[in-house]
């Protein structure tokens, strides 16, 4: 849930999954790549696009007819203006079937190469919208990520491809958003950690031994927030993990300020580096802004130790 940035490298990357692996790249600038309907020219080196993506650039340039910067339908952060710019060439699609099977094929021979790719470069190993599933990265060819077109390509075919298009996460999100159009969080544009928190909800004194005794809640100040938490069903499906902070209010009565301190010092240097590292133990999560992506409900934990005044 901790925003992604896409740096230049990671640009570099995704370009190179457009063509044939043996066309060997060395050291380019964005700035200086040119890209047409068969080649990308990488400062000079001249590539062929692989066969799918080369016919799906053609279909682009031959419905639209006007001029085409498949730069700019590649690597473009405006994903709203580019909708504005073309969405127009593709009101009327007299053979669906034909546009529907060359988008599939292109984006098939982009998918599995770059979901692992992402999913490493980005150090993000948890879906990036609801930070509950794992994406694992074992290869290219066994990979449990799913890229969500944030805007749908079967209605916006010309973002099948683009990078900021394409969102790293689980089968659960992926499939959970796909019939809806509300306007929910972007995790390359918003810092969804710091949009939505999670509290408790005390409904009686139960809390520190039931999960009948409190509900988890989601808060938040935002209504693009807060249509991402209803398209994601987020607040349902964390109530499902009412026994992890059950488990971490019963250590704020275990783990008093005096013992954890005792730990550290006992500790400190052999298997804790810090105090963030014994927090980590006690509770499971990372807890670090920054570190949230690594493990599956570090978000949900870090927000409960700061409730609960355990970190």
């Amino acid at each position: 849930m901790k925003r992604i940035k896409i740096t230049e490298k990671i640009e570099k990357e995704f370009l190179k999954c457009f063509i044939d692996g043996k066309c060997k790249i060395k050291n380019y600038s964005i700035s200086n790549i040119l890209i047409d309907n068969e080649t990308i020219v990488f400062h000079e080196k001249k590539c062929k696009l692989l066969k799918n993506i080369k016919e799906y650039f053609e279909y682009l340039q031959n419905k639209i007819n006007d001029s085409i910067d498949f730069k700019e339908i590649l690597l473009s952060t405006n994903l709203d203006e580019i909708i504005k710019k073309y969405s127009k060439y593709f009101k009327n699609i007299d053979d669906k079937k034909k546009l529907t099977d060359i988008v599939n094929k292109a984006y098939n021979s982009l998918r599995k190469k770059w979901g692992y790719k992402i999913v490493k470069l980005a150090e993000a190993n948890v879906c990036l919208y609801c930070n509950r599933n794992f994406t694992l990265n074992f290869n290219e060819k066994e990979t449990t990520v799913e890229l969500d077109h944030y805007y749908p390509k079967e209605k916006y075919p010309f973002l099948a491809l683009n990078l900021y298009n394409l969102v790293p996460s689980c089968h659960t999100c992926n499939h959970k958003k796909s019939n809806s159009e509300k306007n929910h969080l972007h995790p390359f544009f918003d810092d969804i950690d710091k949009e939505i928190k999670f509290s408790l909800k005390l409904k009686d004194t139960s809390f520190y031994h039931s999960i009948d005794g409190f509900n988890i809640e989601i808060e938040t100040k935002s209504l693009k927030a807060q249509n991402h938490i209803e398209v994601f069903n987020l607040e349902n499906l964390y109530n499902e993990h009412k026994d992890i902070i059950l488990e971490l209010i019963q250590k704020t009565y275990m783990y008093d300020e005096s013992y954890l301190d005792e730990l550290f010092k006992k500790y400190e240097g052999t298997f804790f580096r810090n105090k963030e590292d014994l927090t980590r133990l006690i509770s499971g999560g990372y807890i670090s802004e920054d570190e949230i992506n690594k493990r599956p409900l570090s978000k949900l934990i870090k927000d409960m130790l700061e409730y609960l005044n355990l970190y």
